[in-house]
């Protein structure tokens, strides 16, 4: 988290947030695949900045 805090303060972008798509009815939440780190480096320099987010779901098993 210290390097993309460091980023930020560089004014630098950071990497989309990977989520994955959870399903209510299944109980299942959504989840951070990848860049939770980021995630929270972006919260705590403000926690209005907008962060884009690719979202995936996980595929059924063929």
């Amino acid at each position: 988290m210290a390097a993309d805090q460091l980023k930020i303060a560089d004014g630098a972008a950071l990497s989309p947030t990977l989520l994955m798509r959870g399903k209510l009815a299944a109980g299942t939440a959504l989840e951070v695949a990848d860049g939770y780190h980021r995630r929270c480096a972006s919260y705590r320099a403000d926690e209005n900045t907008e962060i884009p987010c690719p979202l995936t779901r996980l595929s059924a098993p063929s």
